[in-house]
């Protein structure tokens, strides 16, 4: 918790400075004004940096959020498909995803190692993080691999039933050197089983399913 105790001090200075500043503005105000100046009230100072520090540890409590990603944990035998094109054949590999928590449940890691396999004919690495950032009520994911250089970022929501998460992500596009963005579905199957889909837009500006997932619980 070391780490967040730093992240917060920073915050906690600025408050009190511009709580100093004000008070300083408020005194040279009634001063000039020829009225004595208001005592501060004793509850006042540490009311602010009281109600900050509650909302930050609101904000760093896992919750029943994250206990949906529970699941994901462990060892998984991978079996994917892809393809870059709606009209192309789908490409098989298989491989293996390590998940486990980390930032005392606040995060999970995981860690995917692939077969070589068309088009780059190379083994796959990838790895990423996924949580739930309570401030914006979504969950939240980064993802980097030995395919590129850019980070993968995205956001989703869960649905009632909490089995089907959807999530857009976002990358930059070597193809057009822009930004790009995709859909993925990630459905929960049973404790043993999940699946991933993702989708993007083809030449005539129609989805399709560019790349499937299933793990198998190892």
């Amino acid at each position: 918790m070391q780490t967040m105790n730093v992240r917060r001090v920073p915050g906690v200075l600025l408050c009190a400075a511009f709580g100093l500043l004000a008070a300083q503005v408020g005194f040279s105000q009634e001063k000039q004004s020829g009225t004595e100046p208001k005592k501060p009230s004793q509850a006042q100072p540490g009311g602010q940096e009281e109600e900050m520090m509650k909302k930050w540890m609101e904000a760093a409590t896992p919750d029943e959020n994250h206990a949906k990603l529970k699941p994901l944990e462990g060892t998984w035998v991978t079996a994917v498909k892809m393809r870059f094109m709606p009209d192309a054949p789908f490409t098989e590999n298989t491989g293996t995803l390590t998940r486990k928590w980390i930032m005392d449940g606040r995060f999970l890691m995981e860690e995917a190692i692939g077969d070589p396999s068309p088009p780059m004919n190379m083994a796959f690495h990838g790895m990423g993080w996924v949580g739930y950032d309570k401030v914006i009520k979504k969950y939240t994911f980064a993802w980097v691999d030995n395919m590129g250089t850019c980070i993968y970022t995205g956001e989703g929501t869960c649905d009632g039933s909490g089995k089907t998460f959807n999530f857009t992500g976002q990358f930059n596009d070597p193809m057009t050197g822009q930004l790009k963005k995709m859909r993925t579905v990630m459905t929960l199957v049973n404790d043993t089983k999940h699946t991933y889909e993702s989708y993007d837009v083809g030449p005539d500006g129609k989805e399709y399913c560019c790349f499937q997932m299933t793990c198998t619980r190892k």
